[in-house]
């Protein structure tokens, strides 16, 4: 236990809080919708999710994309809300680019509420093609295509990270 000082006693709240903690996991088990676009589509939204004040979160995304033809590429990207017009909390940038195929990604970013107040939206994960003919988000039930959001402790341990607001 870490962050306890001597004497002091320890709350649940305070050992919940030191502890990194599952908020929000949803998967996809079935492939997405192939996309020709260059403009974002969503692939996976989560429920609401409480994002508290000067706390830190871990943004973990999974899965498989499909490419369909030698050089194409995508991209991956998370947002706040239903919306593909907010700022992104992460972006993959382009990937891909060998063989058409199915290409394997995990990705993390960490994302801080500095914003004074708690913050309580879903996240969607979006995906769109950059360069070739189209792609798609892959999935099954032995491999779904998920998107985790984590509470990992204080915004201050993460000055650098990209900010939720």
């Amino acid at each position: 236990m870490t962050g306890v000082l001597a004497g002091q006693r320890i709350l649940s709240a305070r050992e919940n809080d030191n502890s990194a903690r599952t908020l929000a996991y949803t998967a996809i088990v079935a492939n997405s919708a192939s996309s020709a676009s260059t403009t974002e589509v969503v692939a996976i939204t989560t429920p609401t999710i409480l994002f508290r004040s000067a706390r830190a979160f871990r943004l973990s995304i999974k899965g498989r994309m499909a490419l369909t033809a030698t050089g194409d590429e995508g991209q991956i990207g998370v947002r706040k809300t239903n919306s593909t017009t907010n700022p992104k909390l992460f972006d993959s940038f382009r990937f891909g680019g060998g063989p058409a195929g199915t290409y394997g990604y995990f990705f993390q970013n960490i994302v801080i509420n500095t914003s004074g107040s708690d913050v309580s939206v879903p996240l969607v994960m979006t995906y769109f093609r950059v360069t070739g003919t189209s792609v798609a988000i892959s999935a099954s039930t032995a491999d779904p295509s998920y998107l985790m959001v984590e509470d990992i402790g204080p915004a201050s341990d993460y000055p650098s990270a990209t900010s939720l607001t």
